[in-house]
């Protein structure tokens, strides 16, 4: 009865860490939105989440420049205007486009970012453990292992070709 008791504590204190761990990356994304206004302002608070918040620990530098440039775009276009409102249809298009690009990488960054925690038998033991990772590190960590398992492969032997 013991043993149960204490199975059943393990599952819950594990599902409630789970739980914690999850809810603690679960809000929403950052967003620019033009239309709002203020894009200087926006931008500013932005990249000082993207740099210092860690729903956003998964952005690679490669990702950070493309936000970058989808922001110098805008302001090139603005060209000094806070938002929209003074832009002609054509110049509005082109900054909502760059808009929606800047936030599906911000989106993918805090995607990616998000604490995922999964239960498995470490190697040599019948007793399941929790492991949390962020979504990116688990799919890093499964493309490596899969890397590692073809190159363990033996190389298929070549048939030799008669003439």
């Amino acid at each position: 009865m013991e043993t149960n008791a204490m199975n059943r504590f393990i599952r819950f204190s594990t599902f409630f860490l789970a739980l914690v761990a999850t809810l603690a990356t679960a809000g929403t994304a950052l967003t620019l939105d033009l239309a709002k206004g203020d894009f200087p302002g926006q931008r500013a608070a932005i990249e000082k989440t993207l740099a210092e918040d860690k729903a956003y620990r998964e952005g690679t530098s490669d990702k950070f420049e493309q936000i970058t440039q989808s922001f110098d775009g805008i302001a090139k276009l603005l060209g000094g205007q806070g938002g929209i409102d003074g832009l002609d249809a054509g110049q509005r298009d082109a900054a909502m486009k760059l808009q929606a690009q800047a936030n599906e990488v911000i989106s993918t960054i805090h995607r990616d970012s998000r604490i995922v925690c999964q239960r498995r038998n470490p190697t040599g033991s019948q007793i399941p453990k929790s492991f949390c990772m962020t979504a990116a590190a688990w799919e890093r960590d499964a493309r490596n292992s899969q890397e590692l398992m073809r190159n363990m492969q033996a190389p298929v032997p070549q048939t030799m070709k008669s003439n």
